[in-house]
């Protein structure tokens, strides 16, 4: 019988269907290693923990959780990556959330928005604040804002668009004068301070390393560090500021429902294992779990905090 060409097309699209590769099913994930982008270098707090915590999230799922660094962009280029990713569990992203809430403001090439990913989970909280030489004669926030209007210029060493940011935002709330020092980083902005070349910087937690030579004089997330318990906050000291960062993990949208659950109880079961509990203790990055519904509600918090602070600076996308 002579067949016509829509039933042979047809006959075709039947065939590739049988042989194409069916979407990844939750009964069975995961059924091969995962991949997990972590979005800075080898050796840093955010790989130390995202390599402990993948260890324990391979062991509970049954696959390997492999550990790919992809720093770039200030952890935005990981994200970007993700974005091109297959949405089907076996590539993951753990990341700060600063490139999500901040990083879009400072840097056009990062073109996304929350909405453009997948959320699982948060692990841990920075622990941002601002400190100064152990020799200082201020101790706090308030003695050091004194002495910065006694004593105009004083030197602040920054080492990324946002730091500077907030130091700007806080000359203009309190009508102060700083000298701005561009650094290559954090540990190089720690190291300025060490050699007391500069009077103050903003540290993501590096100063913890440092107890002999750096002291923290305000803590700049909403509840004091855990390691520094004495230390009040910037709002403690009369400054409304706060800027709270999250190790998130994230997936790429569209990533199924039920396989983005299995991977929320693999991240809550790293965040109780105690081999994590005992790195973030030594570290002093304190273990802050959220589920994936309550870390898009955080990173909504930060993303309005920032966005106040942008709009009473008038900072503009590089």
């Amino acid at each position: 019988m002579k067949r016509t060409l829509g039933a042979f097309l047809l006959g075709i699209s039947a065939c590739l269907g049988a042989i194409a590769p069916a979407p990844a099913q939750a009964e069975s994930f995961p059924e091969k290693p995962i991949t997990l982008y972590v979005a800075y270098r080898a050796g840093g707090g955010t790989d130390t923990m995202g390599r402990v915590a993948a260890k324990i999230m391979g062991d509970h799922l049954g696959q390997q959780v492999n550990v790919v660094n992809k720093p770039g962009a200030g952890g935005g280029l990981a994200a970007l990556t993700l974005m091109r990713e297959r949405p089907d569990g076996y590539t993951i992203l753990l990341d700060s959330s600063e490139p999500l809430t901040l990083g879009p403001f400072l840097n056009k090439e990062l073109r996304y928005e929350l909405d453009d990913f997948d959320y699982i989970g948060m692990l841990a909280s920075y622990q941002p604040g601002l400190i100064s030489p152990i020799n200082r004669d201020y101790d706090t926030l308030e003695e050091f804002l004194v002495h910065a209007k006694e004593v105009p210029g004083q030197k602040f060493a920054f080492f990324s668009a946002g730091a500077k940011m907030v130091m700007q935002y806080i000359a203009l709330q309190e009508g102060l004068e700083f000298r701005y020092v561009p650094t290559k980083g954090g540990s190089d902005a720690v190291n300025l301070i060490i050699s007391d070349q500069v009077d103050v910087t903003w540290s993501g937690g590096i100063h913890a390393r440092y107890p002999d030579q750096v002291k923290l004089i305000a803590a700049a997330t909403s509840e004091r560090h855990a390691g520094s318990p004495d230390v009040p906050t910037f709002i403690e000291s009369g400054v409304p500021l706060s800027t709270n960062t999250s190790m998130v993990f994230m997936a790429p949208k569209g990533t199924p429902p039920e396989i983005l659950a299995i991977l929320e109880e693999a991240v809550k079961a790293a965040t109780e294992h105690p081999d994590l509990k005992k790195l973030s203790a030594k570290i002093q990055v304190p273990i802050s779990y959220m589920s994936a519904s309550d870390t898009r509600e955080e990173l909504d918090r930060q993303l309005a905090n920032y966005q106040k602070m942008i709009d009473a600076v008038g900072i503009e996308t590089q």
